[in-house]
């Protein structure tokens, strides 16, 4: 309906510039020029939804390499590479997106072929399959599994083959051997014809530092340490820091032997981090839970007043009833206290007071900190998040000790 609709547009302005010919001639030259746009718009494979930093393309037959913007079209036997600073997404005609990070280059065919670097590719329900190509010819079309509602892959060239490792959801892969699906956390090669049996990812580290959205003073020479813990059989790991939660704009992207690097910031603003871990065979595991830090342009104060960092609450029979204080941050009217366990978030309060009591916690250890909204964004008014432990007393009387023997 679409294409006809198209047609019939160009149909009409045809005939309006052509009105001076005979009917027939004008008529035949409006049906050669809808054939033409019709046939062009056929051999669009995918178009650039998203550019930033460098992108490049470099069309099928052209020898050089030119911008490639919002909005660009790429047809069978293009290129597209994305250079320093670059990221790309990419959707299909057909549904899917591409996502390209720096130093990735690929071309765009009937299946898609990854030269250099890894990117990620997001399936979506009832689009057409993201059909694959290995550097040794091997074929294979990737669908989102039944009743998934999309998955996310990562597409890294490895050797003469091809990784495909999913991140979220799973998928199905069709090769000539037949269809085998691979699920979150699991990834398999694509070479010599054939998809390789299952291979479970390297767990992520756990971040240690900074905390969670932890503040600093910026500064010209300032080098902030980040550790994460060691992950058994980790040869070494994959360190990113980004200016973006979405770690599109890359300003740090390494391996580490050890665990724990020094990051140089190189501007005021807020930066993001995570770890993955690589097993022996130098395979990248799922990367970690991402942690902001704040570089700022003034001395962070933590404006959090109580409970203090560390206290132990017990109860008996009822739990506790536990407030949460704060001081004013200049102007700000509106707060948000966040409390987790981990790194899942257990509660998200909003509030106008500088006060709120929280009395679903169970028992566990959990950390909080609050944020002034302002201006749609939050802005941490803490150096690092305070922890707090809930456990249950002793049944018996007349002791001293809080914590029954449970571990």
């Amino acid at each position: 309906m679409r294409m006809r609709a198209v047609g019939a547009n160009l149909a009409l302005l045809c005939a309006a510039a052509c009105k001076e010919t005979p009917a027939s001639e004008d008529a035949a030259v409006a049906t050669t020029r809808i054939e033409h746009v019709e046939q062009a718009l056929a051999r669009i494979v995918a178009t650039c939804a998203e550019a930033r930093g460098t992108v490049e393309t470099r069309r099928k037959g052209q020898p050089q390499w030119d911008p490639a913007k919002v909005g660009a079209t790429f047809r069978e036997r293009d290129w597209v590479r994305t250079g320093p600073g670059g990221f790309a997404r990419i959707r299909f005609s057909g549904g899917g997106f591409l996502e390209l990070r720096e130093g990735t280059t690929i071309l765009v065919d009937t299946a898609l072929s990854i030269e250099s670097g890894s990117l990620v590719a997001i399936t979506e329900p009832g689009a057409n399959p993201i059909v694959v190509r290995s550097k040794d010819g091997s074929e294979a079309r990737i669908v989102a599994a039944a009743g998934d509602a999309g998955a996310h892959l990562r597409l890294t060239a490895s050797g003469p083959g091809l990784e495909i490792a999913v991140t979220k959801g799973s998928v199905n892969v069709v090769t000539g051997d037949g269809e085998q699906s691979i699920a979150a956390g699991e990834a398999r090669d694509l070479a010599g014809r054939k998809i390789s049996a299952p291979i479970k990812l390297i767990g992520f580290p756990r971040s240690l530092a900074p905390g969670v959205d932890a503040r600093f003073l910026f500064a010209v020479d300032l080098k902030v340490a980040i550790a994460w813990k060691a992950v058994p059989q980790a040869a070494r790991y994959r360190v990113q820091v980004s200016r973006d939660t979405q770690f599109e704009s890359l300003v740090l992207d390494a391996d580490a032997a050890t665990t724990g690097v020094a990051f140089a910031p190189d501007a005021i603003g807020v930066y993001a981090w995570r770890v993955a871990a690589i097993d022996g065979s130098g395979r990248l595991g799922e990367f970690g839970f991402a942690r902001r830090i704040y570089l700022e342009e003034e001395e962070p104060r933590d404006l959090l007043v109580s409970p203090p960092h560390g206290i132990k609450f017990g109860f008996a029979e009822k739990y506790p009833r536990i407030g949460f204080s704060w001081q004013s941050a200049g102007n700000t009217k509106n707060y948000k206290l966040v409390i987790r366990d981990g790194e899942t978030t257990v509660a998200t309060l909003a509030t106008t007071n500088q006060r709120i009591e929280v009395s679903t916690l169970r028992e566990g250890t959990y950390e909080w900190g609050v944020y002034a909204v302002r201006d749609n964004r939050e802005v941490p008014i803490f150096l690092s998040p305070r922890m707090l432990t809930i456990r249950k007393q002793r049944v018996k009387a007349h002791t001293e000790k809080l914590w029954d023997d449970r571990r």
